[in-house]
């Protein structure tokens, strides 16, 4: 159970008086609503980290909104981790700022018993929605800090508070408590831009307990500490206007885009200006807007397929629809793909389509007939089909063939080739024989 009263002042008189009261709608005995709360304008924020709804001790948060007219309030969403477990009690501490919440949950386990985190959510000012934007963790932590025992939120500032954090720096003992400031950039993102640690300070001061923040200053409590005993003190920061404009987590000095978030901090062509804001990302002097290829340097702008994209970085850059790296031409268009050697080329792009050795502008017959032996009409020889200075003894036989006038010719033709052949030592009197018979259509090999 537990309630949240909400009381309103009377401008002229300054009386204070009870206008509503406010308590959870799935609300048990033994919730602890109520254990914290936060308000800003017509939005409030009650923690009731002893809730049950993802475990023992769970926690969550509630927000209530107010209407304007009537004065009432009405519960608007309830706020729970994403991976919220039994005994993290969520919601020991929450802030709010305007759409942005920040709920604490000390006892979260994640890098040890009870390391401590803090959650961010954001409202849709639309839809009264309110969903988890981010979860703040300390860059180095340990078991048993207690990281959000205390939060405090303005705009896209947050502060948190570990009391049994160790602020071992600067001389501080172990476990003295500590403080952490993290910033919001353009895109969401939370970053840890400060650890405050306390100027006089032994162990187990309890720094950190309470937290708030107004404008460049951090006020943090420290009840326990020795050097005012029985008293405890209280340390102002001042803080220094961050210098990360874009808020993307690095600062103007080392962020290679200063006004521009880009955390991942890309430089394609290595030249101090990240990718996000430059102008010429591949660095080949040509704009990216007017760069066929922005991310691959190619000055000439070289466009075969005339596409719009560069050859540099065209995955086909014939325009053949076959990618490059398996198209046997990439730098002509040749869809059928057509080989007639078989080799690693395509005609259209093959110098010596025959592979023949012969390249094609001199051979007489660039796609010899290159069958192992002679077949003549269909009748094989049996004779090995030779390549002479680019012309195979099928590719001669076929000439005959083209040019007689009657068969006799044609055999006359083929007998005289083959003399030919024979007194250049290429052929025997037998393998004579054979391609005369050939020709005569007798005497083929099965």
């Amino acid at each position: 159970g537990g309630i949240v009263s909400v009381f309103v002042r009377d401008p002229e008189t300054w009386d204070w008086t009870e206008q509503d009261i406010l308590t959870a709608a799935d609300g048990f005995d033994g919730d602890m609503f109520g254990e914290s709360v936060s308000l800003d304008g017509d939005t409030a924020l009650v923690g009731a980290p002893e809730d049950d709804d993802l475990g023992e001790e769970s926690g969550s948060a509630y927000v209530f909104v107010r209407d304007p007219e009537t004065g009432y309030w009405t519960e608007q969403d309830k706020l729970t981790a994403h991976d919220g477990a039994p005994n993290d009690i969520f919601a020991d501490s929450v802030a709010l700022d305007g759409d942005t919440a920040l709920v604490g949950a000390l006892f979260d386990d994640d890098n040890g018993i009870n390391t401590g985190s803090a959650y961010v959510f954001i409202r849709d000012p639309e839809t009264g929605k309110w969903t988890e934007q981010d979860k703040l963790v300390p860059i180095n932590w340990d078991g048993g800090q207690w990281f959000g025992y205390s939060v405090d939120l303005e705009g896209d500032i947050a502060l948190v508070g570990a009391r049994f954090g160790n602020a071992s720096e600067g001389g501080c003992e172990s476990y003295v408590g500590n403080a952490y400031l993290f910033s919001r950039d353009a895109e969401g993102n939370w970053t840890e831009q400060v650890k405050l640690i306390p100027s006089e300070c032994e162990g187990h001061d309890f720094f950190g307990t309470s937290v708030a923040l107004d404008g460049e200053r951090a006020l943090v409590g420290a009840p326990r500490n020795i050097y005012h005993p029985g008293i405890g003190s209280a340390y102002l920061f001042e803080i220094a206007e961050i210098p990360d404009t874009d808020r993307d987590g690095f600062d103007d000095s080392e962020d290679n885009c200063p006004e521009v978030p880009n955390p991942d901090q890309l430089d394609l062509d290595d030249d101090g200006i990240g990718d996000a804001c430059d102008s010429d990302r591949d660095g080949d002097y040509v704009e990216n807007d007017l760069d066929n290829c922005p991310e691959i340097a190619n000055t000439d702008q070289l466009d075969l397929d005339d596409d719009g994209i560069g050859d540099a970085c065209d995955s086909d850059r014939d325009g053949d629809y076959i990618e490059n790296d398996l198209d046997n031409c990439p730098e002509i268009a040749n869809t059928d793909q057509a080989n007639y050697d078989g080799d690693a080329q395509g005609d259209v792009c093959d110098t010596d389509d025959d592979n023949d050795g012969v390249l094609d502008s001199d051979d007489p017959f660039p796609m010899s007939n290159t069958d192992l032996t002679v077949i003549i009409g269909g009748c094989d020889s049996g004779v090995t089909n030779l390549v002479i200075d680019g012309a195979s003894f099928s590719d001669l036989i076929g000439q005959c063939a083209a040019t007689a006038s009657n068969h006799g010719r044609f055999v006359s033709c083929v007998t005289h080739l083959a003399t030919d052949w024979l007194q250049g030592g290429r052929i025997t009197g037998k393998e004579l024989a054979m391609l005369v018979n050939a020709a005569n259509g007798v005497t083929c090999l099965p």
